[in-house]
């Protein structure tokens, strides 16, 4: 790649871009979790980003897919928060040899000394690039200036067979209707790209202006396109999808039988998108479906839940921030999770408007279910006020105490669960051996007493990762947890941020008694041996 503060060529490394995401995971407002509401600023720790569990014991997001540099055949296609090489003059140059080095590009603020068309045409003639980013950021698309060089460059890529990941952000793909010049839509000149690319693999729109008319181009060229095999990713986040442009869309991707992956969050998708789904779901290998922030209401969900009723194949399912719903809704989409033959293993119910009903429906279809192995019920308030009382979430978590359940991560930060609820998740956790993952942090209704008589309940458990911050846990309530862990042979990760001001030394001192007993070598045998990592701030540097 290039190094442009040096201006030196290096092999096969990655160069950072300015993150940019979702819209919707970067927005878990209007919601939050009272005192702790979730507000779009950065407030919240890396522990605070949704499902799933990664190495270091944190919940991360749902993105399951590799970083690595380079496509084979086996590897997964990765959302694109780095490009590889920036867009300069050194970079053209390589690419311009077809250098096997560059093997990804991020085109970022547009260069003005750079032709559009000419650096477009440089990446048409490479046979080497894989991945491909472009993004808009903070330019001022008021003027003709960046949908020109856009343009120009979507057209001079055209020739292109080498890219495999095409990936545009925030950028504007609409015409330009300015009175000097006129610029002619940047995916009308892409058209000819989709249409006719043999390799392309991954076709992702990340928060782009394109309007009707540019996104009618956009179904057309995926309608045409030569060869449908080779797609198998597609996101189309935060681009202004209506619903009957969603329903348009999933049916122009029926013939896109090696598709596996279909992102429409942040839209405006609705009853017809989602009984369009019926059709791609038996046509395709598709198995993550993202529908987040979108206009599902009951309407829609029913429609969902026929087309899941009996499917075999779709994997995971994104549901979050759809606050449209009703309980009478939650209640038929639960129905669809008692089927024996569904197979969704990871469920984002995160930021909806889930109450005591549609919480007991859901419990008593996980009750039977052996399949779903992550759910998030994270952040379900509104407007900082509990939506799950304690009649809502003492019949949910008796769906743990099933014991063919594969349920394995729970995610239930920012519920306000009541006190009164954690005697029933205690003997579930108790009696249950297949849960290893659960994050109750910032649940801060429930008082250091409520901590203490929930691990007095808890005489066995199976956890290998516990996160409790921002959960008023005390010197005492670190006391009855050490107690509780001395005789646990599961738990390897204790997550304990924010809670600097409630833990003292004299806190800290169960644990080092706890994982190393000095009063004789039988007790040093039989300490806890297990426990890894426990997350804060202010762990003594005896214990870390």
């Amino acid at each position: 790649m290039i190094d442009i503060a040096q201006g030196t060529a290096k092999s096969n490394s990655t160069a950072s871009i300015a993150d940019v995401g979702r819209a919707a995971k970067a927005r878990r407002i209007d919601g939050g979790g009272g005192e702790s509401g979730i507000e779009e600023d950065d407030s919240h720790s890396e522990e605070d980003e949704p499902l799933l569990s990664d190495d270091d014991g944190e919940l991360s997001d749902e993105d399951d897919f590799s970083d690595e540099e380079e496509f084979s055949d086996t590897e997964e296609l990765s959302d694109v928060e780095e490009g590889g090489e920036a867009l300069c003059d050194e970079s053209l140059r390589l690419i311009k040899c077809n250098d096997p080095s560059v093997t990804s590009l991020t085109v970022e603020r547009f260069p003005n000394h750079i032709n559009g068309y000419e650096a477009g045409d440089c990446i048409g003639d490479s046979t080497c690039l894989k991945k491909l980013t472009v993004k808009g950021g903070s330019m001022d698309w008021s003027n003709s200036s960046p949908s020109a060089w856009l343009s120009e460059f979507c057209k001079g890529i055209s020739p292109n067979t080498s890219i495999e990941q095409l990936t545009l952000k925030e950028v504007v793909l609409s015409d330009v209707y300015i009175a000097s010049p006129y610029v002619h839509s940047p995916i009308g000149k892409l058209s000819p790209f989709i249409k006719s690319h043999i390799n392309l693999r991954s076709l992702e729109m990340v928060s782009c202006e394109i309007g009707p008319d540019s996104f009618r181009v956009l179904l057309s060229a995926l309608s045409q396109r030569g060869n449908k095999n080779s797609l198998q990713r597609i996101i189309l986040d935060a681009i202004g999808i209506n619903d009957d442009a969603g329903k348009d869309l999933i049916e122009a991707l029926e013939g896109y039988k090696n598709l596996e992956e279909l992102s429409l969050g942040d839209n405006e998708i609705g009853m017809r998108s989602c009984g369009a789904l019926q059709k791609l779901l038996s046509t395709t290998k598709l198995t993550k479906l993202n529908l987040e922030n979108n206009c599902i209401d009951d309407y829609a969900i029913s429609e969902l839940t026929d087309v899941l009723d009996g499917n075999t194949t779709l994997k995971e399912l994104n549901l979050s921030l759809n606050c449209d719903i009703t309980q009478s809704g939650w209640r038929m989409f639960a129905s669809c999770l008692m089927n024996n033959d569904s197979s969704i293993d990871k469920l984002d119910l995160a930021s909806t408007n889930i109450s005591d009903e549609g919480a007991a429906a859901l419990g008593t279809a996980l009750a039977s279910n052996t399949t779903l192995k992550a759910l998030s019920l994270y952040d379900i308030n509104s407007n900082g006020t509990p939506l799950i009382t304690g009649a809502g979430w003492q019949p949910f978590f008796r769906c743990l105490h099933n014991k063919e359940s594969a349920l394995a991560e729970i995610d239930l930060r920012y519920n306000s669960i009541p006190e009164e609820a954690l005697p029933a998740l205690a003997n579930a956790l108790t009696n249950n051996s297949n849960l290893k993952v659960l994050d109750l942090s910032h649940n801060t209704q429930v008082s250091a007493a409520g901590w203490r008589s929930f691990f007095s309940g808890m005489v066995k458990f199976a956890l290998e990762k516990l996160h409790l911050a921002d959960n008023n846990i005390t010197n005492e309530v670190m006391s009855d947890l050490a107690h509780v862990l001395a005789s646990n042979e599961t738990l390897k990760t204790l997550g304990l941020c924010e809670n600097v001001d409630l833990i003292t030394n004299m806190g800290w001192s169960h644990f080092a008694h706890l994982l190393c007993d000095k009063s004789s070598i039988g007790s040093i045998y039989g300490s806890n041996h297990t426990l890894q990592c426990m997350d804060h701030q202010n762990v003594p540097s005896d214990l870390d």
